[in-house]
C-alpha cells in the first residue's frame, strides 16, 4: 500500500488573499493559524473567495474546510491556476476542478 503524506497549508511559503474581512480580529491569517478558536469572517455579500498561493507545485488529494457553525455556504467552486511556463508569459486561465456543496452540520 502506498504511503501518503498529508501536508497542511498551515506552513511556511503559503500566501493567501481573501475577498474581504470583517476586521482585524477576523483576518485571513486566522484561517491558517492552527487554532480552532479563531476564524476568518468575510463581509456580507455574494461571491466571497479565498486564494491560496503555494511556493511550489503541489499535488492536492484532499481538502478539508471547517466552517463556523451556522455560516456554511451553499456552494463552493474549486479552481486551479497554473503559473506561466516561462517568465513574461501570461498566466493560464483558471480551470474549474469541481463544485462543493458543504453540509451545515454544526
Amino acid at each position: 500500500m502506498e504511503s501518503v503524506e498529508y501536508v497542511s497549508v498551515v506552513s511556511p511559503g503559503i500566501r493567501c488573499r481573501v475577498s474581504s474581512n470583517l476586521g482585524k480580529d477576523f483576518g485571513k491569517a486566522n484561517m491558517f493559524d492552527g487554532r480552532c478558536d479563531t476564524c476568518w469572517t468575510s463581509k456580507e455579500g455574494k461571491a466571497q473567495y479565498v486564494v491560496v498561493n503555494f511556493d511550489s507545485s503541489r499535488i492536492i488529494r484532499r481538502i478539508c474546510i471547517q466552517f463556523q457553525g451556522g455560516f456554511s455556504p451553499t456552494q463552493c467552486q474549486l479552481t486551479s491556476v497554473e503559473e506561466p511556463a516561462a517568465e513574461g508569459q501570461p498566466p493560464q486561465p483558471p480551470r474549474a476542478l469541481g463544485t462543493l456543496r458543504p453540509a451545515d452540520c454544526n
